[in-house]
């Protein structure tokens, strides 16, 4: 082959390799192209949905921001350091502030009030722990004024993850705040109104009370004379007017001690049929005029004595007697107790009154035990009263556990009606001793003689005059001044005092009788006109051995004397009474027995009224001690030092009163570790006087 044909085979060839070449670059660039468009339109869309997301975004921020902002929140964003970065307009118009006088400025400097500078500063350290939390405090305003808001408050962070500030969101509250604080003062008042109707109450009481006893006691002495016919019915028009006298204001004071939780339940054996009996009688001579009877139909299943308050249950049952015996001008009053349910020891019973009086609508119905509302007005003119008995039974049984209902037709009658639950005693009706038989005062031989203190000079003769009747010796103090003088000079058997008197009261006088001389161990017992669970808890705290409310009749008087001239000095009358109780070696036995001279339930008594209060006063004590109120310990060792004695924790009380009395001259931590030891023995002897109870339960039993 010749040169000219190799040469021409090479350009043919290299012809078809470029074509070859120019067809792969053909579809390299077709393929280029296709991509390009493809990127193209990617890219358009890319856009398009990022326009979409974008406007998605500010539509759901806008719809966020419309929530907060209709919302009334101003939300406030800082730096870690406090400073402003962001204010929105809810804030600005909360505070009166522009955003641009806002940013840049410390928020607390320029908007928190310094009393709130340190709930600031805590809520600042929650916030660079990353944790959110909700508070209020008072900001000021632009112009001054201050305002109290709602504060959420929680972190936000960076792009690396770390705390870079705080949003607050802030709702205005001083709407609210102010009427929390027009509350507050409603409720001060309110507390103010309450504490001047109990004061006016005692008052009242005191002061109708105190001529009232002069008016019973001299009726009562008067009755002793040699009275004729005509004189004697006098006597007997003036002593049921007074006793009318004092049963409204037993009535009014009731009420009010009710409805203030100042009446005491007090728990203990008695004798339901005895007790009836006695509410029979006492009706008896009343209604022998009129001939109506009155009956008792008792369960003959109750065969032991009953567990519950006989005082408030005898009052509910006299209240209850009186009312149907007022309405009753003839056929009978039944007084009927039946046992509806036993379980074991618990027993349930239902008390019924029935008469065959004038009868109750049932509008009538509907108001009688309503305070001072009676059946209709012509009740009072006619009958009497004030409306209160029937609202004393409702609020007693109330107290109780129970209610009251009535069955009543016009013309026919009415049946009050109420269940209560009741403990067995374990004495039987047979084994009861003649109750309310009283001891001869004659067996009474004094050593010394009885220290009178009372200011009333009619009241004076009449105690003067029961003493003389009994041949009891005594000397007379005018006031608690005189008490005290008398009281270091000469030994008593029994101190009766007065507790409202002028110059110095009973209070004083007896603490300082008790404190210090020769009467540190003579029974006290107070006679006052007031009736308040407060004065007799007073005191008992104080030392005083008993309570008698004015105006008292002989026999309450001369029970007393005798109750605690039996039981005191060396027990020259108790030992013929005997007991075989003995008390806890961990208490100051020796005390007790003398102190009570085997009078167990009296003990039991006031064993019981220690557990009520006590407790409560060493919970207050630990509050105190944990708060470090140095004036609040030392207020509550004053008030129970005296306490202690009488349940025998001698050291218990020393300790108290020696930090009453020596507790300025110590410094706090002193003050506190000896509060705190008062505390603890009072906790580890706790359980001695429960068991002591418990144990003087089974005594009584």
């Amino acid at each position: 082959m010749t040169e000219l044909e190799l040469l021409r085979k090479k350009l043919q060839r290299e012809r078809l390799a470029r074509n070859e070449a120019e067809a792969i670059l053909e579809k390299k660039a077709l393929e280029l192209y296709e991509a390009s468009t493809s990127l193209k339109i990617f890219n358009k869309k890319l856009k398009d949905q990022i326009g979409i997301r974008t406007l998605e975004l500010l539509q759901s921020e806008n719809k966020y921001r419309s929530m907060i902002e209709n919302m009334d929140l101003g939300i406030l964003e800082v730096d870690t350091a406090g400073v402003i970065i962001n204010a929105y307009d809810k804030f600005c118009q909360l505070t009166g502030y522009t955003k641009e006088e806002l940013i840049g400025k410390n928020a607390s400097k320029l908007l928190v009030s310094p009393k709130h500078k340190d709930t600031i500063n805590r809520e600042d350290e929650i916030r660079k722990g990353g944790k959110s939390s909700v508070y209020e405090i008072q900001i000021i305003k632009k112009n001054g004024d201050p305002v109290w808001v709602l504060i959420s408050g929680a972190p936000f962070y960076d792009k690396d993850g770390k705390i870079a500030g705080s949003v607050g969101m802030h709702y205005d509250i001083s709407k609210t705040k102010r009427l929390q604080l027009e509350l507050h003062k409603a409720k001060i008042k309110a507390e103010k109104a309450h504490n001047a109707e109990k004061l006016f109450l005692a008052n009242m009481s005191h002061e109708i009370r105190t001529p009232l006893n002069a008016v019973v006691g001299m009726t009562h002495l008067l009755n002793d004379t040699g009275l004729n016919k005509e004189q004697r019915e006098y006597v007997d028009i003036i002593m049921n007017s007074s006793h009318l006298l004092l049963n409204l204001i037993s009535d009014i004071l009731d009420i009010s001690k009710i409805d203030s939780g100042n009446i005491e339940v007090n728990k203990k054996p008695f004798d339901l049929h005895w007790l009836i009996s006695k509410i029979i009688k006492s009706y008896t001579l009343k209604t022998k005029e009129t001939g109506v009877q009155i009956h008792m139909d008792f369960d003959a299943s109750i065969d032991t004595l009953l567990i519950h308050d006989d005082l408030l249950i005898n009052q509910v049952l006299m209240n209850l007697v009186s009312n149907a015996v007022k309405f009753t001008d003839e056929g009978s009053v039944t007084i009927r107790v039946k046992c509806i349910e036993k379980v074991l020891e618990k027993i349930t019973l239902l008390f019924e009154v029935e008469d065959t009086g004038i009868g109750l609508t049932e509008n009538q119905i509907l108001q009688i035990f309503q305070q001072f509302k009676q059946a209709n007005n012509s009740i009072s003119k006619e009958f009497g009263g004030t409306g209160l008995g029937l609202s004393i039974c409702k609020k007693i049984l109330n107290l109780l556990g129970s209610t009251i209902e009535v069955k009543s037709a016009i013309g026919k009658g009415s049946t009050f009606f109420f269940k209560l639950n009741v403990e067995k005693s374990n004495e039987k009706l047979s084994d009861t001793p003649q109750l309310g038989k009283a001891m001869d005062t004659n067996q009474l031989i004094l050593d010394n003689e009885i220290l009178i203190v009372e200011d009333n000079q009619v009241n004076q003769k009449y105690i003067i005059g029961l003493l003389n009747k009994w041949s009891l010796p005594f000397i007379l103090a005018n006031n608690g001044q005189e008490a005290i003088e008398l009281a270091s000079k000469s030994k008593f058997d029994l101190i009766l005092m007065d507790l409202q008197m002028p110059i110095v009261d009973g209070f004083e006088a007896t603490k300082s009788i008790l404190t210090k001389g020769l009467n540190m161990d003579t029974p006290i017992i107070a006679l006052t006109a007031s009736t308040f669970l407060s004065k007799k808890q007073l005191a008992l705290e104080i030392g005083m051995r008993d309570f008698l409310s004015k105006p008292f009749t002989p026999i309450q008087l001369k029970q007393l004397i005798e109750k605690h001239l039996l039981s005191t000095g060396d027990q020259k009358q108790s030992n013929q009474k005997g007991t075989n109780f003995i008390f806890s070696s961990h208490l100051e036995s020796n005390y007790l027995e003398e102190m009570y001279g085997g009078d167990i339930d009296y003990a039991l008594e006031l064993f019981g009224m220690f557990l009520e209060t006590i407790p409560q006063e060493i919970q207050l004590l630990d509050a105190a001690i944990s708060t470090k109120n140095t004036k609040e310990i030392k207020r509550l060792c004053h008030k129970i030092h005296p306490t202690f004695s009488l349940v025998g924790l001698s050291d218990l009380a020393k300790k108290a009163k020696e930090l009453d009395v020596h507790f300025d001259e110590h410094d706090e931590v002193h003050q506190l570790l000896k509060a705190q030891s008062i505390q603890k023995q009072f906790k580890d002897q706790l359980g001695i006087i429960i068991l002591e109870v418990e144990k003087m339960k089974e005594y009584v039993a």
